[in-house]
């Protein structure tokens, strides 16, 4: 099977689906904009992603830096000749693929990859519902992050009940954990920690934006009370001398770490020494770092408005109310009440098993089936 997959840009926590993707079939990734934050030229890409064929499609118009229509397109299709392609969200792109295939090329079958969680599927309203609908009746294939979502999509549109492909923004486990032992061996422990190391470490990790609910955060930090705790909180944004203050208001200042953003084996370090992380985002496609912190043995606090609620269970973490700070703190402080203190120096059992492969084989599966079936 050949497939093309079209992405705005090319985030780091899918680089492991396209590898393994890659190794299985004829995989074409085509994208529009640098990852941001990320300094990464085509050629770095192309060595990340192994046998997958990676570039970037810069000619055409970009609409309120977000829309695009890329004019070589057509062109790459053709030159590829897939039997699938695969395009991002109910937007331009989408829009230029659906009228490239009924206007020229009738044997290759589309799909759209949604970043949809169950939330975002039932408050979808406007112009992007209006889009939502009009894409999901005319494409052949629709993939979703997870089973909750795939629900409301054939409560709303009973029309997708047979083209809905499950397809999680999972990583490798064992990928994460190869990592992750190289870090403990090679790195130190991390400086801003230094002084805390018999503390209850409680992580946060990802951008200071509004939607991730960071002061809700601190104030249901600030009301558990769990004894030697500290909160650190890796990543960078626009919300942090609010997050600052709101520490002071709830007089936890002191128990606080702004760490900056961190990434690659100096991230997973970070993973390594925290005892519980938190996620309470009051909306989140999936979120990536669920399954880094799973992977590493590092239980859960999480927000039920997440599509990675499905990686959690009685074993690994909670699900919070994001609105709800007692809810949160409470959540928080019985997780803290569990946390056995153990040996920091090696790798903690994890608690997700790998599933990326069982994804990867059912990706392969049924879009292949359907490219026999016509």
């Amino acid at each position: 099977m050949r497939c093309i997959i079209i992405q705005p840009y090319v985030a780091p926590y899918r680089y492991d689906f396209f590898r393994m993707l890659a190794g299985k079939i004829d995989l074409k990734v085509l994208y529009l904009w640098p990852t941001p934050g990320v300094d990464e030229s085509e050629e770095t890409l192309q060595q990340k992603l192994g046998a997958c064929q990676v570039k970037r499609l810069t000619g055409g118009l970009t609409i309120k830096g977000y829309y695009a229509i890329r004019f070589q397109l057509k062109k790459e299709i053709e030159s590829f000749n897939p039997d699938w392609v695969i395009t991002h969200e109910y937007n331009t792109i989408s829009l230029q693929v659906w009228l490239l295939q009924k206007l020229f090329y009738k044997k290759w079958r589309w799909g759209i990859w949604s970043s949809d969680n169950a939330m975002m599927a039932v408050a979808c309203s406007g112009l992007r519902r209006r889009a939502r609908d009009f894409f999901a009746g005319r494409c052949d294939e629709l993939l979703l992050y997870s089973g909750s979502v795939k629900d409301e999509y054939q409560k709303i549109l009973p029309f997708t009940k047979d083209k809905i492909l499950i397809c999680p923004n999972l990583q490798s486990t064992s990928r994460l954990r190869e990592e992750a032992d190289a870090a403990l061996r090679n790195l130190p422990y991390p400086e801003e920690l230094e002084q805390l190391a018999e503390k209850k470490i409680f992580l946060y990790v990802g951008r200071l934006a509004a939607e991730k609910n960071l002061p809700g955060m601190i104030r249901a930090f600030a009301l558990a009370e769990v004894p030697d705790s500290v909160l650190v909180i890796v990543g960078e944004g626009h919300e942090k001398e609010k997050l600052i203050r709101t520490a002071y208001d709830c007089g936890v200042e002191k128990r606080i770490v702004f760490a900056g953003k961190k990434t690659g084996m100096e991230l997973l370090r970070f993973y390594l020494a925290a005892d519980l992380f938190l996620l309470v985002s009051k909306r989140e496609t999936f979120g990536a770092v669920v399954n880094e912190a799973l992977a590493l043995g590092v239980p859960v606090v999480l927000s039920e408005n997440t599509g990675a609620k499905e990686l959690i269970n009685q074993h690994n973490g909670c699900l919070v109310q994001p609105e709800n700070v007692a809810d949160i703190s409470q959540k928080i402080a019985t997780m803290a009440a569990g946390i056995e203190r153990g040996d920091k120096s090696r790798l903690r059992p994890a608690l997700i098993p790998d599933l990326l492969p069982r994804y990867v084989d059912e990706f392969i599966r049924v879009l292949s089936q359907k490219v026999n079936d016509k």
